[in-house]
């Protein structure tokens, strides 16, 4: 996202395209109504700052050099712990996007598709169950018994 133009993002349909990705293939970004928002609110920021926001402009550009930024890890580290989560890494919010999503009821082909992996086994390792989510799973089955009769 660091180096995306807004070329790449289609707000109509909610998708941010990425020409290559890690594994090397390009692949869609299915995007939530409030990343679609924060990407309205930076298209207004960077208006109000002079900066272009054409088709090949950067989304995230530095006003200072009208490039995109180098690095994110900074803003990251100063969100991080100034919420108190100085331990959390970037990477670590995959995880927890793939482990709420199963634990919300997301397949985990949906959640292959999401964090664009090629292969389930590797989904399968960042997508884990919550404590309580076996026990909730298990009383959907009994609550639907009628134990009464027996």
């Amino acid at each position: 996202m660091r180096l995306a133009k807004w070329t790449c993002i289609d707000l109509q349909k909610g998708e941010l395209f990425v020409a290559v990705s890690k594994s090397g293939r390009s692949r869609t970004v299915v995007l939530s109504k409030k990343a679609l928002a924060v990407l309205e609110q930076v298209k207004l920021r960077s208006e109000a700052l002079g900066l272009p926001i054409t088709r090949d402009s950067w989304v995230f550009a530095n006003p200072r050099t009208g490039q995109p930024y180098t690095s994110l890890h900074i803003a990251f580290f100063k969100a991080r712990d100034s919420a108190g989560l100085s331990s959390v890494r970037m990477h670590d919010l995959r995880h927890t996007y793939a482990s709420l999503l199963i634990n919300n009821g997301a397949s985990i082909y949906e959640v292959q598709q999401l964090l664009g992996h090629y292969n389930i086994s590797m989904t399968e390792r960042y997508a884990r169950l919550f404590p309580d989510t076996l026990q909730d799973r298990v009383d959907i089955v009994a609550d639907s018994l009628d134990f009464d009769r027996i």
